[in-house]
């Protein structure tokens, strides 16, 4: 059943990506970068915030 819904997700993929021109395909690459850019400086500003919010959250149940 798994092995099914992997073969069928695949396939859509595969689909996808030969629907799609390099220009969009690049396009969504650099979305995904700018992304992870994103994640990576809101870590490193704000890590130790969110660590001890996290902390508290834990502590109360």
């Amino acid at each position: 059943m798994v092995w099914l819904q992997l073969k069928k997700f695949l396939f859509v993929i595969k689909t996808f990506l030969q629907k799609n021109n390099g220009q969009t395909l690049m396009e969504y690459a650099l979305i995904i970068f700018f992304v992870i850019i994103a994640v990576i400086v809101s870590l490193t500003l704000f890590g130790n915030q969110l660590l001890q919010l996290w902390q508290a959250v834990v502590a109360a149940f």
